[in-house]
């Protein structure tokens, strides 16, 4: 191989390299989001999550609907252990014909080492921790306009838990289950705090774009050596 075909061959290789580390890593859009600034919630009330110790059980879950095609990439929930199994089961599910969760699990996340509520006084000034995140481990697409809920359901072993609600006065989208099915709550009522985060349909990533560019310029290459 000439001298002139081996540089142009490394130039490429630099170029596709410079291109793909100065395209940023794809930033995750909100998808939907009612905690406040630096990842606060909070509003001085919660709803239990919890199993108690003869048995009986309530789930929490909260509605969101997507304004535009994501792919889900992080879900944060303000949910406190209150003692027991320190342990949640978080489902991403649809919305059935009465507005409500429609028990099929899209995804499944479970949630450990949760903060105590003794850490979040008065459940007010608290901010996200670590074991307060979920990220799936398959591809998890959300839909434009279409309503999803997050169920947080307790595990089969004595655990109280509070899923704090927020502090930037968002209301509505939450249903509770008590042992007879979810019930849709007041649209006045305080939401639970949480947070999903997406990247938006159809956006490459960067690794995606370095092979495109790579693509591009080795047919430039192949034309160049067709010429000469």
């Amino acid at each position: 191989m000439k001298r002139q075909q081996l540089f142009l061959l490394a130039s490429l290789a630099a170029a596709c390299t410079t291109v793909a580390w100065s395209v940023p890593a794809s930033a995750d859009d909100v998808v939907h989001s009612n905690l406040g600034p630096g990842n606060t919630y909070g509003g001085g009330a919660a709803y239990f999550v919890d199993r108690t110790a003869s048995g009986s059980s309530s789930e929490t879950a909260a509605a969101f609907t997507p304004s535009g095609d994501f792919t889900l990439t992080q879900i944060a929930v303000g949910i406190l252990n209150l003692g027991g199994t320190n342990s949640v089961m978080l489902s991403l599910e649809g919305s059935n014909s009465h507005g409500l969760p429609n028990g099929t699990a899209l995804a499944s996340f479970p949630l450990t080492d949760l903060p105590p509520v003794g850490e979040c006084t008065s459940l007010r000034g608290c901010v996200i921790q670590g074991s307060q995140i979920v990220k799936p481990t398959s591809l998890v697409e959300l839909l434009k306009d279409t309503e999803y809920w997050l169920v947080a359901s307790p595990p089969s072993t004595f655990s109280p838990n509070d899923w704090v609600t927020n502090d930037t006065d968002a209301t509505g989208g939450t249903a509770r289950n008590t042992g007879s099915g979810f019930f849709r709550l007041s649209p006045s009522s305080l939401a639970p705090a949480f947070e999903v985060l997406g990247t938006p349909a159809g956006v490459p990533e960067p690794a995606t774009l370095g092979l495109m560019v790579l693509g591009l310029l080795g047919v430039g290459f192949a034309g160049r050596r067709r010429r000469n």
